[in-house]
């Protein structure tokens, strides 16, 4: 869901979830969300919940396949040149 992971824009979720591989569609369970997680969330974990949440219902969940996209290019596709140019700043 978008450019980043959301075990990495949500960190501490993604450590109290007890599965770390699911998908988001299979969260989608009847018409709301569920997710399991091993332990109740403190303070700051119920702040991340409530904007992913927010951020969720955003979102239309299709049976579709993902797709890697490359950033780096216009086009998604990677190129070694994109990379370098990144590595070097340019």
């Amino acid at each position: 869901m978008g450019d980043i992971p959301l075990r990495l824009q949500y960190p501490k979720l993604y450590e109290c979830c007890s599965n770390k591989t699911i998908r988001v569609s299979d969260c989608w369970v009847e018409g709301e969300w569920r997710i399991h997680f091993r332990r109740s969330f403190g303070h700051f974990e119920v702040k991340q919940w409530e904007h992913l949440i927010q951020t969720l219902c955003q979102i239309s969940i299709s049976d579709n396949q993902d797709r890697v996209k490359w950033a780096l290019e216009k086009k998604g596709m990677y190129t070694t040149c994109s990379m370098y140019r990144m590595l070097t700043n340019r």
